[in-house]
């Protein structure tokens, strides 16, 4: 769309002025992604978690401990 605000993109779209960029991906791409996808997965499935969990464990304990 013409222009770099929200009100350029919604003036872009109520006169039909938008249109698809963007292409396949490649079989480089597809590779690429193979190889980094699993280490991200564990990250954001195991590790993120983990230290949500283990941050909460430790607020808990240490405001027990002041009260």
């Amino acid at each position: 769309f013409p222009g770099a605000r929200a009100e350029d993109f919604l003036r872009a779209l109520a006169k039909k002025e938008t249109r698809a960029a963007g292409h396949y991906w490649t079989r480089a791409e597809l590779k690429m992604l193979a190889r980094i996808g699993p280490k991200q997965m564990f990250a954001s499935l195991v590790l993120l978690p983990m230290r949500h969990i283990q941050r909460a464990v430790r607020r808990r304990t240490t405001n027990d401990e002041r009260q």
